[in-house]
């Protein structure tokens, strides 16, 4: 499901929304140990995203966009704008997901979902990124775009996900961007805004509460 991939992106997002020293333009590895050592200094963060589902087989494009909060160690809310109401939640123990054209809420085992997913893994600081992913550093053109992006791709295989390309401000490393890409091609584009780091949440913004009227399903293939 595409709730998985988006989780995926969320978790790998915590480890990037960080301020550092800058990066080297010959090598990507003093960028990727500043944005490791400096994760430690986040707790929570909000922003404003757009994310574009580009559908391979389709041949098609859905667009999105709402709000993000996330809260360390393993916490995060997606709300939607459009469908109102449309959500995915990960609020510590379990995982869910609304869809208001079904009127179901989905769910899994966070713990589940953490021991087959080496991208979550990063959300718990059992692992550095250069343990899980090959990272290389893609050449960028045009310098006045001050920006840094990095390509991504699983040691070992993923389900749902063959590579991701991670960009980051030059200056401060502030995520800009994080494309998905799936072995079918589908891909998977969240676009970053308006970002806050370090702000009060409370743990109740990640309280799942079940609505009158709506189902809930264990997520299928789990």
């Amino acid at each position: 499901m595409r709730f998985f991939t988006l989780l995926a992106g969320a978790f790998l997002i915590t480890m990037t929304l960080l301020p550092g020293r800058g990066y080297c333009e010959t090598s990507s590895e003093p960028l990727i140990q500043d944005i490791e050592r400096v994760f430690q200094n986040m707790t929570t963060m909000t922003a404003r995203f757009t994310q574009s589902f580009e559908s391979k087989g389709f041949g098609q494009t859905a667009v999105h966009t709402g709000r993000l909060f996330v809260k360390k160690p393993s916490m995060m809310l997606w709300s939607y704008d459009e469908p109102t109401g449309k959500y995915t939640l990960a609020d510590g123990k379990r995982l869910w997901l609304y869809e208001p054209s079904e009127n179901v809420v989905y769910f899994d085992e966070l713990a589940r979902y953490l021991e087959r997913n080496a991208f979550a893994l990063f959300l718990t600081g059992k692992k550095l990124m250069t343990t899980i992913f090959d990272v290389k550093l893609v050449p960028e053109s045009d310098k006045s775009l001050n920006r840094v992006r990095l390509k991504l791709v699983p040691k070992e295989p993923q389900a749902g996900v063959k590579a991701m390309l991670l960009t980051v401000n030059a200056s401060d490393h502030v995520i800009l961007s994080l494309v998905t890409v799936d072995y079918i091609g589908n891909k998977n584009r969240i676009d970053f805004n308006n970002i806050e780091r370090n702000v009060d949440l409370d743990d109740s913004v990640f309280a799942f509460t079940r609505t009158e009227g709506v189902t809930v399903r264990k997520t299928p293939g789990t």
